[in-house]
């Protein structure tokens, strides 16, 4: 009888080595990618994952519901929201058995914006590109490749003289952990921003000097951007910079951008 429990017991510890061995071969991670919403403030487009993965390999990748980044739902107004929709299990189901390194070399181009628009090295759903693209960067950040959140923001004010016309700044603001990686002006009709005027005196002040003075917000977090303050006119015009380093002779160029940085870094937690 003793000797019958004995195996019992050997078979009991063996199984429960090989569990816990099968167990212990699977990791799940998390991963993300969002970028904000350049129409609606404070919304976001992106994707949230969870991925199982076993040694060098992918065993399953899941798509998370998430509010932050826009993926509890898929917009009705959307064209081509069935092609995604019927792509999607067989889109996550091609990682399986794919080497965590293979995954990690699929190259996503994106737009400042942080908007995916090319995906190459990895078949992905034909007519649904940026959403392809957002689950792949989201993957890759699950397997260890740091991602940045993207942040739009913007300042405008009426131009006094021309009725109709804005002076103000656009911006992309990268973040990661809180930080400033960089920030981007982005070209825009409706803030004035296309080009400097050609009779502004100090337009060269502004044009040299503008490279060094955005890469003086990288590093800062958002209660740092917060902290500075911009004096403005009535009409919304900076007059003045106190808190941080602006260069010197722009103020104005120099105000808008900062105030544009500080909407864009208002969602930050």
């Amino acid at each position: 009888m003793k000797k019958l429990l004995t195996v019992l017991l050997v078979v009991v510890l063996a199984f429960s080595c090989l569990f816990a061995l099968t167990a212990c071969g699977s990791e799940e991670k998390e991963g993300h990618y969002m970028y904000e919403n350049g129409w609606t403030a404070g919304a976001f487009y992106g994707a949230k994952v969870k991925v199982t993965v076993s040694g060098d390999k992918i065993k399953k990748v899941e798509l998370v519901d998430d509010e932050t980044t826009g993926w509890s739902s898929v917009s009705a107004g959307w064209a081509d929201k069935d092609i995604w929709l019927n792509g999607l299990d067989e889109f996550l189901a091609s990682f399986k058995g794919e080497k965590i390194e293979d995954v990690k070399k699929i190259k996503v181009e994106c737009a400042t914006s942080g908007q995916p628009n090319a995906v190459s090295g990895f078949e992905y759903v034909t007519g649904a590109t940026q959403g392809s693209g957002r689950v792949i960067l989201a993957i890759q950040n699950a397997l260890g490749v740091e991602m940045n959140d993207l942040y739009y923001g913007s300042y405008k004010y009426e131009n006094p003289w021309t009725a109709g016309a804005y002076y103000g700044a656009k911006v992309y603001v990268q973040v990661r952990d809180g930080k400033i990686q960089k920030v981007e002006m982005v070209d825009d009709e409706t803030t004035g921003w296309t080009s400097v005027s050609g009779g502004w005196q100090d337009k060269d002040i502004w044009l040299n000097g503008r490279a060094a003075f955005l890469k003086r917000f990288e590093g800062k977090t958002a209660s740092e951007i917060a902290a500075i303050n911009v004096e403005c006119a009535t009409s919304g015009q900076p007059n003045a910079v106190s808190g941080f380093e602006y260069v010197t002779g722009a103020t104005q160029g120099s105000g808008r951008v900062i105030l544009a940085v500080q909407d864009a870094m208002q969602y930050v937690k």
